[in-house]
């Protein structure tokens, strides 16, 4: 009998590094966001804020067994910013 050919697992993902935000300008900061899939329209500071939700999230899911793809990842960033946006309303 023929053995089954051995699993390929692929290699983990490697950690996205840290960025020093104040030394990207605005179009490289927004070509990561599409890089990345999250929303590059907006504010220096709320690029930062998504880039740096996106970079903590991706760089945990690595370490589990089964992460989430980087679209859902992306989606979980956008889901939060519009959660604050509606609380941020709803005190305002």
């Amino acid at each position: 009998m023929n053995d089954p050919p051995p699993i390929k697992s692929k290699p983990p993902p490697k950690a996205l590094p840290k960025f020093v935000y104040n030394l990207l300008k605005d179009a490289e900061m927004k070509k990561k966001c599409k890089e990345f899939g999250v929303n590059s329209k907006g504010e220096k500071s709320l690029l930062i804020k998504r880039l740096q939700k996106y970079t903590l999230l991706f760089n945990t899911e690595i370490l589990l067994d089964s992460p989430r793809s980087p679209l859902q990842i992306a989606m979980q960033v956008e889901k939060e910013e519009k959660e604050e946006q509606d609380i941020l309303f709803r005190l305002g």
